[in-house]
């Protein structure tokens, strides 16, 4: 009896042991851990967070990164201290996704003191060890807009350029390059280059490239095209750029063919007024009506004329009771050259007027100027006093700009708890970028407790008043699966993505491509083309590989070609595997050729001519032929995936062995070292 229980315990012992080695092992917990957190079993954060943490306390770097970011964003909860634990354990080992992290964490200051300097040495690290793209442009951002010691000119023209060879979802590198030629930041002045750049932003629907093209007119720097002028004026504004609104106001305002009870003007001019210009849109529609009373008694003065006079005629008297507005008013007008000459110091003499004069709307406009490049490098600090100064007189946009400084530490100490505050205060009186900025903060717990259903709110509080980045934000928040306080919903997500698209954004149609490509190929395609026609990198990328997989290999060629004129390295290796595809036997029948290992070619070696040799075929039975690998591929005697072009896969290299007398087959080799 003793025996046989012995004997009855013992493969139960083995198993016991056996699985408890197992489960000691630190990929093993990893992977367990992740079943549960993607509910491939059944979805479980605490079991899986208990792996997850105990494959991270063993090294396990893909587990702490996993841990880190799940910490961070509030998966399913948010604690950043136990997150920066495991990403600084990941960091120190130069895990690129902990360094990402931490870098985040730094520049925001989530679980650790603001730092940019520690924020970009990370950064720096992470790019050593690979080409990241939205690390790319996350240090060509802080190199631009940071003060010193950390601003580089230099360093962010490069690396937005690098970028746009790369591809990004969002058409940023293209306003960056033009910013930087435009203003001669880190690169020459060149207004040529950079209305190309913008104009290639602008074709993606990029609100900011839509408006730097009307200045770079206005102010004469490239020829003016009005109707070309009017139509980049109204996307921008359409989509709610401030300064792009402001402008289309005035100039509608002047225009003899824009009625004063025009229903989208006075929308537009609402829009002002529920963002903080309520004086300037309050005396444009007054100025709108004295054009048309004109108009309708027959003037001999022309309307615009008659409007600037007024502004003239009252800026005069010192009993105005606008307050600076028509100072302000013929600022801009100066500025832009509206029915006078251009004149930017006359501009900036008006400007500085209505400041002294109290106007809380000509402070705003200055604080703006000042916070970016048009009056030179940024002065944080002296827009941050303005900024102050009408947030405290109740101006929305002000209040939203401000909370963005005391969010990012610029001009301001970092200060998370006055970066809401001055961003709800925005957000409740209108102003969508402040909604915009604030769903952002919910999304990903900065300054307060994640939040997905609270930066939905905001999010579709902004798309509904026009940001066209809201509905693609919304879009992919549908879109995602792993939020424990968000249910997901693809047909949301596509509709949202589909709105975006509709207003010109085209990374809505690159977004929208992603999320459909599985389960309705012919919509992703659909976007992707659309995205891919007005320019969209990583669309055209999309496409080629679709094509190449569903072997129509002229339109896979087409738009790997389209890509590869960007230099874009992916596109350049895409043409390489289209080109050794094709000339596999079953692609290429006609083919006399085979191409032979003329020896033996050891894996990470870089194929050249006299590696291979090629072997003549009989057309009418050659796939009946022996596969001539022997013990190699004896199991195999297709021919069809085998090479029947030498010059294609010269310069690629093997990853296995390949035997003398092998047939050269696409598997054995790879044509870069990330394949």
């Amino acid at each position: 009896m003793r025996s046989i229980l012995i004997l009855t315990l013992l493969p139960l012992s083995i198993v016991l042991i056996l699985g408890g080695i197992l489960l000691c092992n630190s990929d093993v917990q990893y992977d367990i851990g992740k079943l549960f957190i993607s509910g491939a079993i059944s979805r479980d954060y605490g079991i899986g967070m208990f792996w997850l943490k105990r494959a991270a306390d063993s090294g396990h770097q893909e587990a702490q990164a996993t841990v880190g970011r799940m910490l961070m964003f509030g998966v399913p909860k948010q604690d950043l201290k136990e997150s920066i634990k495991y990403l600084w354990m990941g960091s120190k080992k130069e895990n690129p996704e902990c360094m990402k992290l931490m870098s985040y964490a730094y520049a925001y200051g989530q679980g650790v003191d603001q730092d940019y300097g520690e924020c970009l040495k990370l950064s720096e690290r992470v790019l050593a060890k690979k080409r990241d793209a939205r690390e790319i442009m996350s240090l060509s951002f802080l190199s631009l807009i940071l003060p010193p010691p950390f601003r580089n000119y230099d360093k962010a023209h490069k690396l937005a350029l690098e970028l746009s060879k790369i591809g990004y979802p969002s058409a940023w590198a293209y306003w960056c390059l033009g910013l930087t030629n435009e203003f001669g930041l880190g690169t020459k002045t060149d207004y040529t280059s950079a209305l190309s750049w913008y104009e290639r932003g602008a074709l993606l629907g990029d609100d900011d490239c839509h408006y730097a093209i009307v200045r770079l007119m206005l102010e004469g720097h490239v020829p003016s095209k009005p109707g070309l002028l009017k139509k980049n004026l109204q996307a921008a504004s359409r989509s709610e750029f401030l300064e792009a609104q402001i402008l289309l106001a005035l100039m509608d305002t002047l225009d003899p063919g824009v009625r004063s009870d025009d229903q989208t003007y006075k929308e537009l001019l609402a829009k002002l007024s529920d963002r903080g210009f309520k004086q300037y849109a309050a005396r444009l529609q007054k100025l709108s009506d004295l054009k048309s009373k004109n108009s309708a008694h027959g003037s001999g003065t022309a309307p615009q004329a008659k409007v600037i006079s007024e502004l003239e005629h009252r800026n005069k008297n010192s009993d105005t009771k606008y307050d600076g507005s028509d100072r302000f008013i013929l600022s801009l007008i100066k500025r832009f050259g509206l029915g006078v000459r251009a004149d930017k110091h006359a501009f900036l003499s008006e400007l500085d007027a209505a400041v002294k004069e109290g106007s809380i709307e000509a402070m705003a406009y200055k604080a703006n100027l000042l916070s970016g490049f048009e009056l030179g490098d940024p002065d944080y600090k002296a827009a941050s006093e303005l900024y102050s100064k009408c947030a405290a007189a109740g101006h929305a946009y002000a209040q939203g700009q401000l909370g963005m400084l005391y969010a990012l530490g610029l001009g301001v100490k970092h200060d998370w708890s006055k970066a809401i505050k001055f961003l709800s205060l925005a957000s409740r009186q209108g102003d969508s970028t402040a909604s915009y900025c604030l769903g952002g903060f919910y999304n990903d717990g900065r300054g307060v407790l994640p939040d997905r259903k609270k930066a939905l709110e905001l999010y579709q509080l902004a798309a509904n008043r026009g940001n066209n980045d809201a509905c693609v934000e919304i879009g992919i928040l549908y879109g995602m699966s792993q939020f424990p306080d968000l249910a997901h919903d693809s047909d949301q997500a596509e509709r949202w993505l589909q709105r975006a698209a509709r207003n010109g954004l085209q990374e809505g149609n690159y977004y929208l491509g992603n999320l459909t490509r599985i389960r309705k190929t012919d919509a992703a395609k659909a976007a992707y083309g659309e995205a891919a026609d007005h320019g969209h990198l990583l669309a055209m990328l999309e496409l080629a590989k679709a094509d190449m997989e569903s072997e129509d290999f002229s339109q896979a060629q087409k738009y790997f070609k389209r890509a590869a004129l960007e230099k874009n390295i992916a596109a350049e290796t895409g043409l390489r595997r289209l080109k050794i595809k094709q000339s596999q036997f079953k692609y290429n029948q006609a083919a006399r050729n085979l191409v032979m290992a003329a020896q033996d070619i050891p894996e990470g070696r870089i194929i050249t001519r006299d590696m291979l040799q090629v072997e003549k075929r009989r057309l009418n039975n050659a796939t009946d032929e022996t596969d001539q690998e022997g013990e190699n591929e004896a199991a195999d005697s297709s021919i069809s995936d085998v090479i029947t072009d030498a010059d294609s896969v010269i310069g690629a290299k093997t990853k296995q062995l390949v035997r003398t007398g092998s047939y050269i087959r696409d598997r054995y080799f790879s044509l870069d070292d990330s394949d």
